[in-house]
């Protein structure tokens, strides 16, 4: 979906060609390297996406690691993930920190419903989460993520340098 010129989200079909030639992708056996100094990849969640002055990335990466290991305790990567195990027609990621953090709202809205596992679900797990406790753990956890994200997006939002395009002329 585009919007003002930007993509704001996508979705992807369940159904795949099966036509399209599969693509061999070379590598250089190479699972570590050094690049201007640093040891590549370094361990982040969310230092890539954000500025580095942001004073919010280290909240926003300590939540984040809270919730996802709530959450991988209550199976829900089991679903949210790019295999889709649980064959949803419509699938959020919560695996990918960039993808949590377009999802924190929805995160909240699901737990607050506790339709999460749905009835009936093709990996037979429970529906919803049966213990008002945990699930109340999962909620407190989801709204600090959420409560760091929402910071660290609008500092942001605040502190972005506009994009000009060169003068022609110059």
């Amino acid at each position: 979906m585009i919007q003002d010129g930007q993509v704001v989200g996508a979705l992807r079909s369940s159904d795949q060609d099966t036509t399209r030639p599969k693509v061999a992708h070379g590598w250089d056996g190479l699972w570590q390297w050094e690049q201007n100094g640093v040891q590549m990849p370094y361990v982040s969640i969310y230092d890539y996406l954000l500025s580095r002055g942001n004073p919010y990335t280290a909240q926003l990466d300590d939540t984040y690691r809270a919730l996802e290991a709530r959450m991988r305790q209550n199976n829900c990567q089991a679903c949210h993930a790019p295999d889709n195990q649980g064959n949803s027609a419509q699938l959020e990621f919560f695996v990918y920190p960039n993808q949590a953090l377009a999802g924190r709202h929805d995160i909240i809205t699901q737990l607050n419903k506790n339709q999460m596992p749905p009835k009936n679900n093709t990996l037979n797990l429970p529906a919803g989460i049966s213990d008002p406790t945990e699930r109340d753990l999962l909620i407190k956890l989801a709204r600090e993520f959420e409560t760091a994200g929402d910071k660290a997006l609008t500092w942001e939002g605040d502190n972005k340098t506009q994009f000009q395009y060169p003068d022609p002329q110059m």
